[in-house]
């Protein structure tokens, strides 16, 4: 199915989730930190949650973005149409 395929191809996308992690309040250098990490290599799900937890976030944080996933992060998309409501 259509959805299935949709589905499995956003999760295993981790680039999406990177640009959540640059947007964490509280880190420094975030895109420095996730050029590092990314620069000429594919980074994978386990790379990238092992990263997370480097990097010295509140625990509320780093859970928030374990937690995340392609499908689920949806940025600043919600400010952008609140005044549509």
């Amino acid at each position: 199915m259509q959805h299935d395929r949709l589905h499995e191809s956003l999760s295993a996308r981790t680039s999406q989730r990177a640009e959540s992690i640059a947007g964490v309040a509280g880190m420094d250098n975030p895109y420095e930190r996730l050029k590092d990490l990314t620069r000429g290599q594919r980074v994978d799900a386990a790379r990238l949650k092992e990263f997370v937890g480097e990097l010295g976030l509140s625990a509320d944080a780093e859970a928030r973005l374990q937690q995340m996933t392609p499908g689920s992060y949806t940025g600043i998309a919600s400010e952008l149409v609140g005044h549509l409501k």
